[in-house]
């Protein structure tokens, strides 16, 4: 996530200590922090609810003082679209034509008739999204909803074999979710 910079201790209230806590507890940044409610906040941490509120809300007022959220100019804008990362779809072609790779903190919504090969890039985005920086991932993980039956494991290891990924570690970092009517 970008926070343009910002730390977890950047956040009035957030020490060492806590700023220790909050990251065991899987909040990294302070935009993660700031989406938060205070409940989930306090089921993973030892903090009392007035003090997940607290720490929640130094967040949000942080993030808005220092993204400028609300109006701005469309040169600043500009500015910072191109300080976000991009993740590569893995096909230089595609990649190019959508500006060096998938937004990030967007929705990008793929279309197209059967068979023309959207499961397969989905696949393929689960692994890349795994890469690191420089090779065009974003060390991360993938969420896959499955609406349609279509999602296959080993097609991610043969992926992640190409992208010289170790396919159980690719696979570990896959999470699905079966979608049913």
């Amino acid at each position: 996530m970008n926070d343009e910079g910002l730390k977890l201790l950047d956040i009035k209230g957030i020490g060492e200590k806590t700023a220790k806590k909050l990251e065991r507890a899987g909040v990294k940044t302070p935009k993660q922090l700031a989406m938060m409610t205070a409940s989930e906040l306090v089921s993973r941490t030892d903090l009392s609810e007035g003090e997940a509120l607290s720490l929640i809300e130094a967040a949000r007022v942080e993030l808005e003082k220092t993204l400028r959220i609300g109006v701005m100019r469309a040169s600043e804008y500009y500015e910072a679209l191109k300080r976000q990362p991009r993740l590569t779809t893995g096909v230089k072609g595609l990649d190019k034509i959508l500006d060096g790779g998938l937004e990030t903190e967007a929705i990008t919504e793929f279309v197209g008739p059967y068979g023309s090969g959207k499961t397969q890039l989905m696949h393929q985005l689960c692994v890349t999204v795994q890469l690191t920086e420089n090779r065009g991932g974003l060390n991360g993980s993938a969420l896959y909803f499955d609406t349609e039956r279509g999602f296959t494991p080993w097609k991610i290891e043969a992926i992640a074999k190409r992208f010289n990924v170790e396919p159980r570690v690719a696979l570990e970092n896959v999470y699905y979710v079966n979608v049913v009517d």
